[in-house]
């Protein structure tokens, strides 16, 4: 299944633990309230808040490329470095389209620019899908 969102794509982060997500659509405030413990942590904040988009896409324990004109520019593979580098230069490209496999998985993706997200898993998986991990929220 195909979905054509044109969305802006802003905040594209990537941590070696937990993956990578980068968000989309118009920004707003989360704001999460908890209830006040004054036993346990008097000091404890009573909510965060924090800037989301519209939509958020995780990629995580899968193999992952973006390519431009039939070329890698980034991938699972490339150094921490590289792959924060070419991260601050993505952001900001618009999302044309995400291709999801029929267990809703997101496998493809095509961007502004000429740039592709291709996403697979890892070959030692026993099927198709039980190791990868990416959703859209």
């Amino acid at each position: 299944m195909k979905l054509r969102p044109s969305l802006p794509t802003w905040d594209w982060k990537y941590d070696n633990q937990s993956g990578w997500s980068l968000q989309a659509g118009e920004p707003h405030i989360e704001v999460r309230r908890f209830r006040p413990s004054p036993s346990l942590r008097p000091w404890a904040p009573k909510q965060r808040s924090r800037v989301r988009g519209a939509y958020c896409l995780h990629v995580f324990c899968a193999k992952w490329e973006i390519v431009r004109s039939g070329k890698r520019v980034v991938s699972s593979r490339s150094r921490v470095h590289n792959i924060v580098m070419w991260f601050a230069r993505l952001d900001g490209l618009t999302i044309y389209s995400l291709t999801l496999d029929r267990q809703g998985w997101v496998s493809a993706a095509t961007f502004s620019e000429g740039y592709r997200l291709a996403i697979a898993p890892y070959s030692w998986s026993r099927d198709n899908h039980e190791s990868i991990a990416n959703w859209l929220e």
